[in-house]
């Protein structure tokens, strides 16, 4: 009888821990190499002010997720926890679109529903999150 309740006792502790390993977003904006580099961040950093100006938001954040590769590729990962449900779809819509049109070197991907494991990721890679 103490086995078990020392095994769920156990359990109960560790199960938050194996939730913190993983983190959930809504808009994730990858920036890819081929060989010369990233595109630049410039142009969705200035969607995001003018998003913000447009909604009357405050701020806007996000978690910076790299260095992924040897070119320096990192990932934009977005909460969206500051907007509503309607400002999200817009705001996932205008991301596509500057997906679409991405300049530079690189490649610029977006992806929906993206899960982070960060047991996956190296041991130079940081999470930072950052606001505009």
């Amino acid at each position: 009888m103490k086995k078990i309740v020392l095994t769920t006792l156990i359990l109960c502790l560790l199960a938050p821990l194996a939730k913190a390993q993983t983190m959930k977003f809504p808009a994730t904006l990858m920036f890819t190499s081929e060989c010369c580099g990233v595109p630049s961040d410039s142009s969705v950093l200035k969607m995001i002010r003018h998003f913000k100006k447009q909604y009357k938001i405050k701020t806007i954040s996000w978690y910076h997720i790299g260095p992924l590769g040897k070119e320096g590729e990192y990932n934009m990962a977005f909460p969206l926890t500051e907007l509503k449900a309607a400002q999200k779809r817009i705001f996932i819509k205008k991301l596509q679109k500057l997906t679409l049109f991405a300049g530079g070197p690189g490649h610029l991907t977006l992806s929906t529903d993206y899960i982070l494991d960060k047991s996956s990721l190296s041991g130079r890679s940081k999470i930072e999150k950052q606001k505009l």
